[in-house]
């Protein structure tokens, strides 16, 4: 009798990590369209924030990608210096958020600061994370964090047309 509760559960996780895998696969293929897609409208910025009072220098570089009036990526890249005990720490951070008929279906981070790297990958549908890499008991904040940044993305461009 364990044997087979064993074995129901073993079915029962690797259907829905199959199911989870596949739609991982067909959003890292609407991810890749959507790289290699030429003509999108592409609109870049960038921001420089500098508080010589902390010793800190930030500048961010923002690029959206869109069809028509559908938002398909929104990116940020950040390069911070700063001045610590007369020591200079730069780092690099950036975020990317991919969309599908104007609804997230992916977001890539990451962070590089002393030679070290950290990458996230977080996996959405229906405005619910199905799968994301950060080991972290706050996951699930930084899920309603990145929720509520697409939200306010999408609603500010929407404003500019």
């Amino acid at each position: 009798m364990k044997s087979l509760l064993f074995l129901a559960s073993f079915f029962c996780f690797s259907n829905s990590y199959a199911q989870d895998s596949v739609k991982i696969k067909q959003i890292d293929s609407l991810v890749s369209i959507i790289l290699h897609t030429t003509n999108l409208y592409t609109q870049r910025d960038s921001t420089v924030q500098d508080y010589p009072g902390i010793g800190l220098h930030m500048k961010t570089y923002i690029t959206v990608m869109r069809y028509d009036k559908e938002v398909k990526k929104y990116s940020q890249i950040v390069k911070t210096t700063r001045q610590e005990n007369q020591i200079t720490k730069q780092g690099v951070s950036g975020t990317a958020f991919y969309y599908d008929q104007n609804k997230l279906i992916k977001v890539e981070e990451f962070a590089m600061q002393d030679d070290k790297e950290n990458k996230m990958t977080w996996y959405f549908e229906g405005d619910k994370c199905f799968f994301h890499s950060l080991q972290s008991d706050k996951a699930e904040d930084r899920v309603s964090l990145l929720l509520n940044l697409s939200h306010s993305i999408l609603k500010q461009i929407a404003g500019s047309n």
